[in-house]
């Protein structure tokens, strides 16, 4: 829902916030821009985040087909512990590309969900420390 009279805000679910904190890392965003220069965004960032928390994953439906992008992704969002492109990258001290490259080669243990690569937090340490995926 749009509303606002100092200009256009948008209204979102419990639900919806959570599927963004999940999903694109709100939280990780909210981090980046607490430079001073953002005050606003960040505050909003941290309401969308209390009301991420404040919604219960157990009321998500749990009859997704084994297999769809739905049940892949809710697999992996039970795990709680993997982390985006972009995150391992930040992590890393690379760029997204050299992180895409090395998750293709096998050389960090990733695996594709929903057509983006994601990468368990064992498997960013293990690449850190120059070890390589076991797939």
């Amino acid at each position: 829902m749009i509303v606002g009279t100092d200009g256009p805000a948008v209204v979102l679910s419990a639900e919806t916030a959570y599927w963004l904190e999940k999903l694109c890392k709100v939280s990780t965003l909210r981090m980046r821009l607490r430079d001073g220069r953002h005050v606003r965004v960040s505050q909003e960032l941290l309401d969308l985040r209390q009301a991420a928390m404040s919604f219960d994953p157990t009321q998500l439906p749990t009859d997704a087909a084994v297999g769809s992008r739905s049940a892949e992704e809710a697999r992996w969002l039970e795990q709680r512990d993997w982390w985006s492109v972009a995150e391992a990258a930040d992590s890393l001290g690379i760029g997204e590309r050299a992180v895409r490259l090395a998750c293709s080669q096998d050389r960090l243990d990733a695996e594709r969900v929903g057509g983006r690569w994601r990468i368990t937090q064992t498997a960013l340490n293990d690449f850190k420390t120059g070890r390589t995926g076991t797939r």
